[in-house]
């Protein structure tokens, strides 16, 4: 099952796991007035089933609720790896200070699930595995 990051945190809130405040939006305007409830300043994420999207531009600050709509609309008329953005999610902007990646799937192959781990984040995990095994906490069973 892949799920866009806003329905996973749906599910986390569900679970009392802590997320940022924020909402799903489909436009420029339902963006502002989420900003607006929130407070600045906000993160806009396009939802598109993929990764490396920070990468590809479609995650991005706004330090200014005048920044909102301009973004917004920026990312809303975007593709990436194929992908329209369809939705953004509109999150209040906690700053990073430590990045950590965990990831779970299903080895078909051997009808397990296989726990990525990494205390180094998310982007460009396959490349951590690669160069740097002793940051990674990879099942290997």
């Amino acid at each position: 099952m892949k799920l866009f990051e806003f329905e996973s945190k749906r599910v986390f809130k569900a679970e009392r796991i802590p997320v940022p405040r924020g909402d799903v939006v489909s436009s420029s305007e339902e963006a502002k007035r989420t900003a607006a409830s929130l407070g600045m300043p906000v993160i806009l994420k396009a939802q598109v089933p993929m990764g490396r999207r920070a990468k590809g531009g479609v995650i991005r600050v706004a330090e200014h609720l005048e920044q909102v709509a301009v973004i917004a609309q920026d990312i809303l008329a975007s593709r990436i790896a194929g992908f329209h953005v369809h939705r953004v999610l509109v999150e209040h902007y906690l700053p990073i200070l430590r990045e950590f990646y965990l990831g779970i799937t299903i080895d078909d192959s051997k009808g397990k699930f296989v726990i990525l781990a990494s205390s180094e984040g998310g982007t460009e995990i396959e490349q951590i595995a690669a160069n740097a095994p002793q940051k990674d906490g990879l099942s290997r069973s």
